[in-house]
C-alpha cells in the first residue's frame, strides 16, 4: 500500500504544483543565494536560454562555492583510493575460509573488487556529478542525485526547480516528485503515439513527472506520468537501492528542505554585494575625468587642445583645473570594510587554506588534514554526507562490477577512517619496527620477558588484529615439528643414498 500516491490515476502534475507553491517563500531566498554565488543553481523564473543570467557585482561567492565543493568531493571520493571497504559477515568469512581460502586471500579479493568498483566510477561520471551536487548543497542546502539503473548512463543532479520533496518529522523522505521536460519526438514510440493522439505536436515540449512515495512496508513505489494524461508504473524499490538520493546540508526537524552554508552567511554575502556595487559606482565616477576652464581666463582652449606635446601655449595655470572627486576617503573606508567581509567569507569557505593537490598520489597526511579541517569547520556535515551519499554510490559501483557483489555490505569510511586501509599498512610497518626494537632488551631481562604476550600487547595498541597475521604458539610448534620430521626424512634419505652409493662402489671395485 502506498502513502500519498494513487497507482492508477494521474495526479503528479497537480501534486508537483501544490508542493511547489508551499515552498514559494523559500524560492525567493534561493534566488538570492544563487545570485550571490552561482546563478545557474536556481535561476530567476524570468530567465530564458536566450538571455544572460544576472550575476552579482563580485565573484567571491562563485570562487568560494567552487573551491569548497571541489574540496569536499576530493575528500569524500579521493582519486587514489576507494572510499569504502567490503565488509563480510562472520558467516561469509567462515564459509570462505571453510573452502580453503585464508584471511589474506579474502583481503586480496575484496581489495581487487573495491579497486574495480572505483574504476567504474568514470562510467557514471561520478566526480563531475558529485561536484555539482556539492554546489547545490552548499549554495541552496538541498540536492537530488539520480543514478540510472541502465549501464553506461551518467548520473544526474536535478535542478531544484525540477523537484519537490515531502519529509516526515524525523527528516526521512516520504515523497518526491521530479519533472523532466522532453520533446514529443524523443519519447518511446508508444508514448509518442499517445501524446500526438492527444493533440501534441512532434516538436512540442511535454513534462514527464516521476513520483516516488514510501509504502507501508518501508520501500518506495515509483510511477511516471506524461503531463496529466498517462500513467506508467515502474515498480517498488527497497529503500537502500533507491536510485534517487535526496540530500540536505543542515535539516531542521520537521522541515522538508535543508539550509545551506550560504544561508548561514547570508548577511555577509549581502553586505559584500552592496559594498561591491557601491565601490563600482564610485570607481566609475572617479574614472570619469572632467577638466574645468575659466570662461573669463586668458587661456586659449582651442590652442591648448590642438597644440603638440612640449609646445608653448599662452595662458595661466589658474585658468585650468581638474574636477576632483571628494569621495576618495569614503571609497577607502568602503574598500577596507569590503576586505573585512571577504576575509570572513574566505575563512568560512576554507579559502585561506591550500587545496588538496589534484594528483594521482595524494599523501595520507594531506587527506587526514582535509578530513579534520572539514569536520571541524563544517560541523559534522562531512560525516553526514558519508552516511547518506556514499552508501548508495558504493552499492551502485559494486553492482557494475558484479550483481552478486551488491549483496555484500560496503562499509563506508568516513572521517579519519577513510584512510583505514592505508593506516593499517602503516601500523603493520610500525608494529614490525616495535618487534625489531625488542632486540635491544638488556640481556639480564631476556629470561623474564614473555615475548608472545608482549607482541600481542604491541599489536593491540597499534589497533591490529594479532591473530590475523601472527601465528600462535601451537601453530609454530606444529610447523617446527613438521620441519623436524621433514629434516629427519631428508637425513635418512641422504643416508640411504650414501649407503647405496657405497655398495655400488664396492661392487664396481
Amino acid at each position: 500500500m502506498t502513502i500519498g500516491l494513487s497507482t492508477t490515476e494521474p495526479e503528479l502534475k497537480h501534486q508537483f504544483e501544490v508542493l511547489e507553491s508551499e515552498r514559494s517563500y523559500l524560492e525567493h531566498r534561493w534566488e538570492d543565494y544563487s545570485g550571490w554565488t552561482l546563478p545557474f543553481l536556481f535561476p530567476h523564473e524570468e530567465y530564458y536560454t536566450t538571455s544572460e543570467m544576472q550575476h552579482d557585482f563580485h565573484s567571491l561567492g562563485a570562487q568560494a562555492l567552487n573551491h569548497l565543493a571541489n574540496k569536499i568531493t576530493s575528500t569524500l571520493f579521493p582519486p587514489s583510493r576507494p572510499f569504502f571497504r567490503i565488509q563480510l559477515t562472520p558467516e561469509q568469512e567462515e564459509q570462505i575460509t571453510g573452502e580453503g581460502f585464508t584471511t589474506g586471500d579474502v583481503e586480496v579479493f575484496t581489495s581487487r573488487a573495491e579497486q574495480e568498483a572505483m574504476r567504474n566510477a568514470d562510467k557514471i561520471a561520478l566526480r563531475s556529478t558529485m561536484i555539482l551536487a556539492m554546489k547545490n548543497l552548499i549554495g541552496l542546502g538541498n540536492a537530488l542525485v539520480y543514478f540510472p539503473e541502465q549501464e553506461n548512463r551518467d548520473s544526474q543532479v536535478y535542478n531544484l526547480r525540477d523537484w519537490v520533496i515531502k519529509r516526515d518529522m524525523s527528516g526521512k523522505m516520504v515523497q518526491i516528485v521530479t519533472r523532466d521536460r522532453k520533446s514529443v519526438e524523443t519519447l518511446p514510440p508508444e508514448h509518442r503515439t499517445f501524446m500526438m493522439g492527444e493533440g501534441f505536436k512532434n516538436d512540442q515540449k511535454v513534462d514527464l513527472y516521476t513520483g516516488i512515495t514510501i509504502t507501508d512496508t518501508g520501500g518506495y513505489f515509483v510511477k511516471q506520468e506524461l503531463e496529466d494524461k498517462s500513467v506508467t508504473t515502474t515498480g517498488i524499490y527497497p529503500a537502500k537501492d533507491l536510485p534517487w538520493v535526496p540530500l540536505a546540508w543542515n535539516l531542521v526537524r520537521g522541515q522538508d528542505y535543508g539550509n545551506g552554508l550560504v544561508e548561514e552567511y547570508a548577511g555577509d554575502f549581502h553586505v559584500i554585494s552592496s559594498l561591491a556595487e557601491a565601490n563600482l559606482n564610485l570607481a566609475a565616477i572617479a574614472s570619469d575625468i572632467k577638466i574645468l576652464v575659466n570662461p573669463m581666463g586668458q587661456t586659449d582652449v582651442d590652442a591648448l587642445n590642438n597644440s603638440a606635446s612640449g609646445t608653448y601655449v599662452h595662458g595661466l595655470p589658474t585658468d585650468v583645473a581638474y574636477l576632483q572627486l571628494e569621495k576618495l576617503n569614503e571609497l577607502q573606508f568602503s574598500s577596507s570594510m569590503l576586505d573585512t567581509y571577504e576575509r570572513r567569507i574566505s575563512s568560512a569557505f576554507l579559502l585561506n587554506t591550500q587545496v588538496t593537490r589534484d594528483a594521482e598520489r595524494v599523501t595520507a597526511e594531506e587527506i587526514r588534514m582535509n578530513v579534520n579541517e572539514l569536520e571541524g569547520s563544517l560541523g559534522g556535515v562531512y560525516s553526514k554526507l558519508g552516511e547518506e551519499l556514499q552508501q548508495p554510490i558504493a552499492r551502485k559501483l559494486l553492482r557494475l562490477v558484479n550483481v552478486e557483489l551488491a549483496a555484500l555490505e560496503p562499509r563506508i569510511l568516513t572521517g579519519v577512517e577513510s584512510l583505514s586501509r592505508n593506516t593499517e599498512h602503516e601500523q603493520i610497518l610500525m608494529f614490525i619496527n616495535d618487534l625489531a626494537m625488542m632486540a635491544n632488551i638488556p640481556e639480564p631481562m631476556i629470561p623474564y620477558i614473555k615475548y608472545d604476550d608482549m607482541a600481542k600487547v604491541l599489536a593491540s595498541n597499534r589497533g591490529l588484529e594479532f591473530t590475523k597475521f601472527v601465528k600462535d604458539t601451537e601453530e609454530v610448534e606444529a610447523e617446527q615439528a613438521d620441519a623436524q620430521e621433514a629434516q629427519q626424512e631428508q637425513v635418512m634419505g641422504e643416508a640411504i643414498a650414501d649407503g647405496i652409493g657405497q655398495q655400488i662402489g664396492v661392487q664396481g671395485i
